[in-house]
C-alpha cells in the first residue's frame, strides 16, 4: 500500500532519516565490525 506524497514534502529528508535509522540498527546488531 503506497501513500501519496504531499507536494510540500522533501524526499531528501526521508532519505536522510532512513540512512540514520539504518546506521543505528547496524550499530546495535551484535557481532558486526561497527558495534561499539
Amino acid at each position: 500500500m503506497t501513500m501519496p506524497v504531499s507536494p510540500g514534502r522533501d524526499t531528501r529528508i526521508d532519505v536522510f532519516r532512513a540512512l540514520a535509522l539504518l546506521t543505528i540498527f547496524i550499530d546495535h546488531v551484535p557481532g558486526t565490525m561497527f558495534e561499539t
